[in-house]
């Protein structure tokens, strides 16, 4: 199954053809706070969230996203966080899903990475967005998926090092694991 270009409402239409029923901006409330999750599958009991830049440049985004992490551990709810520079394909579902998800024979006709010429690049994250963006790199590392790293990795290429990494980047941005 090709996949089309990941948005929000993309993400909804993918999740219903695969799994049937899904509640979009479903709403979770707990003593402290209200989520309004982007989709929610009762069949797996999973929240599927399409995190775009904000989630890596605000501090309140990031802070309310580790919330909902907490909640979703709690509640023994599986999030799945697609960050704004990936596609919805069979590796990426895989690493994000800590592999309890795998479908085979998603793919997506877009590639992963900082294409769109008006994207927020890593440069632009706070240094909150930065650690979040280390820890999914870490994570397509551990799950082998260093295809999806290295479209990330080219992608960055085409910009001035300092444009797109900032002044002094991590090492882990400098290259990727061959």
């Amino acid at each position: 199954m090709k996949t089309p270009k990941l948005s929000e409402k993309s993400l909804s239409n993918i999740l219903q053809s695969i799994y049937g029923q899904v509640l979009d901006q479903k709403r979770f409330k707990t003593t402290e706070q209200t989520f309004i999750v982007d989709c929610y599958v009762p069949k797996i009991n999973a929240i599927f969230e399409f995190d775009g830049p904000s989630h890596y440049t605000q501090t309140a985004r990031i802070v309310r996203d580790e919330n909902l992490v907490k909640f979703c551990s709690a509640e023994q709810i599986l999030l799945v966080q697609i960050p704004y520079f990936l596609q919805f394909d069979d590796r990426v579902l895989l690493a994000l899903s800590n592999g309890l998800i795998q479908l085979d024979y998603m793919e997506t006709e877009y590639r992963h990475g900082f294409w769109d010429k008006k994207i927020v690049l890593p440069a632009d994250f706070n240094s909150d967005g930065l650690a979040r963006f280390q820890q999914l790199y870490y994570k397509f590392v551990q799950f082998d998926r260093f295809s999806v790293l290295k479209e990330i990795y080219e992608s960055l290429e085409r910009f001035d090092k300092r444009l797109a990494l900032g002044n002094n980047p991590p090492e882990f941005l400098l290259h990727y694991p061959t």
